[in-house]
């Protein structure tokens, strides 16, 4: 893994959601290569343990900024981007399908609002060479075809999953009407370091884990037999920055995932055997 990421320079990141599980590991790793980066989020699902980890990681006392702010808010995001940045990886979102059901409005202000505002102010700042935004494998919604190509999507069925593909729209337009060069990167099912367990919306992965820990038994929904494409975060920081510091990609979209499915039930199984 990132055998492929080479940094021709130091270049400036903004990443967004920079203290969310993703966002986290992305800042690391460039920070690690003593990269530039202009970290934001809201904590509204970030962790500031998180942005403790960041600060302690090598290069980060010259290298990294932090701002605290909502990307929903137009005027944070101008300022925001009245600077000099490279490259931007959009990683802030509110996920959840649950969540979007009980609340539709607060996904789209957090989701569709903020993205909206990232996107304008992305295309107005001369220096920005790309930006590459994390869209979510829920857009195929109803889609039942097992292996998901990018140009067959189906219909969404949750605010969510629509929140993300406004998202894909409005970057497909502003590539259009403003010549912004992106990436949308449709993640499935991402697990690794710094994933969070807390809260009423675990992920599968990390829920079950907390569950495990805490003698609590493990909660499936229906038989088990379902299956996921379980995708460790080294591979989306990979097509993160690959995405960006490609010249050849100025208007794609792509499936993360891990390449292969597994069953709850020998998800479940895989978990006895390591704990």
């Amino acid at each position: 893994m990132f055998k492929n990421l080479k940094f021709k320079q130091k270049y400036t990141w903004l990443v967004t959601g920079s203290c969310g599980f993703i966002g986290t590991n992305i800042v690391k790793y460039l920070l690690e290569h003593n990269q530039k980066v202009i970290g934001v989020d809201n904590f509204l699902t970030g962790s500031r343990k998180n942005l403790l980890i960041i600060k302690k990681i090598k290069y980060s006392s010259k290298n990294f900024i932090f701002l605290k702010g909502d990307l929903s808010k137009e005027l944070f995001v101008k300022k925001l981007l009245n600077r000099k940045v490279d490259y931007v990886l959009h990683q802030a979102a509110l996920g959840s399908v649950p969540r979007s059901v009980k609340d539709p409005f607060n996904t789209n202000r957090n989701n569709v609002n903020a993205s909206l505002n990232l996107f304008y102010y992305s295309s107005k700042n001369k220096y920005v060479q790309k930006l590459v935004f994390a869209s979510s494998g829920s857009v195929y919604g109803d889609n039942l075809d097992k292996l998901k190509n990018e140009k067959k999507i189906g219909n969404q069925l949750s605010p969510y999953a629509a929140s993300k593909r406004i998202v894909e729209i409005y970057a497909e337009t502003f590539n259009r009407c403003y010549g912004l060069k992106y990436v949308s990167l449709r993640y499935f099912n991402v697990f690794g370091p710094h994933q969070s367990n807390k809260g009423a919306y675990p992920t599968v992965i990390s829920g079950w884990i907390k569950n495990i820990l805490t003698n609590k038994k493990i909660i499936v929904f229906g038989n088990g037999s379902q299956t996921r494409d379980f995708c460790h975060v080294d591979r989306i920081i990979e097509a993160n920055i690959f995405c960006a510091v490609n010249n050849k990609l100025v208007k794609d979209t792509f499936n993360i995932s891990g390449g292969r499915s597994i069953s709850l039930n020998n998800l479940i199984r895989i978990f006895k055997k390591i704990f």
